[in-house]
């Protein structure tokens, strides 16, 4: 699959699925998902004042926990290339006059340099074209000291864990997406996590693309993994 083909597949499967997303989340997650968003957060550190930027928003998830867990004066970005997703989160946030939503390319983002204190995507980064270039981006819009944060699914060492989450991704997620109509879409899923590097190699590349301190966290039985780190 070429870059361009996959910009334009993600693009449509996720204006497609953008009604129903937040609920299959819940239902394919076992209702895990926002535990699992809360503890990549947390990794955040967050404080009073500071700026934040939610890549490939989505709905609205991240922003919406955020919100919910801190009660700190933040200013916080949401972007996404898919106007399906950014619809519903405009709804979520209308009435927010500190969350921003953005519809833009992360592979072009469309900042100064050293615009936030943080940066955080959730299931994001293994959509993305080019994985190495997009990293610099980030790094490029981060404050110097700021951090960045990475959940994903990870790759279980465990064999009998391993083996479930395979056996899971690629037989019972695309059946749920086919109750929604979303067969190739969820099918798409299984794909895109068989492709995205391990986390091992993640933090290898963040460090190669300007980031520090770059570690991994896995979380879940390694079902999912978060890595963080500093520009």
């Amino acid at each position: 699959m070429g870059n361009n083909k996959k910009s334009s597949l993600v693009l449509n499967i996720f204006n497609h699925i953008a009604p129903f997303y937040d609920f299959l989340n819940s239902v394919i997650s076992f209702g895990l998902h926002k535990k699992m968003k809360f503890l990549a957060i947390k990794q955040l550190d967050l404080k009073e004042g500071e700026t934040i930027l939610d890549l490939c928003c989505g709905s609205g998830d991240i922003i919406s926990i955020i919100l919910k867990k801190y009660h700190l004066n933040l200013n916080i970005t949401g972007l996404d290339f898919s106007e399906g997703m950014l619809k519903i989160a405009q709804k979520r946030f209308e009435n927010n006059n500190n969350v921003k939503l953005i519809h833009a390319d992360a592979a072009n983002l469309p900042f100064e340099d050293n615009s936030f204190d943080h940066i955080i995507i959730s299931f994001g980064l293994r959509n993305l074209e080019d994985i190495p270039n997009n990293l610099k981006e980030i790094s490029r819009v981060l404050k110097v000291g700021g951090n960045f944060v990475s959940l994903d699914f990870g790759k279980p060492d465990n064999y009998l864990f391993k083996r479930f989450f395979n056996l899971y991704f690629t037989h019972i997620v695309p059946i749920i997406g086919k109750l929604f109509n979303s067969y190739k879409e969820y099918d798409y899923l299984q794909d895109s996590i068989k492709e995205y590097p391990a986390p091992s190699v993640l933090v290898n590349i963040m460090e190669q693309q300007g980031f520090s301190k770059a570690n991994n966290i896995n979380a879940f039985l390694g079902f999912v993994a978060i890595q963080k780190a500093y520009k």
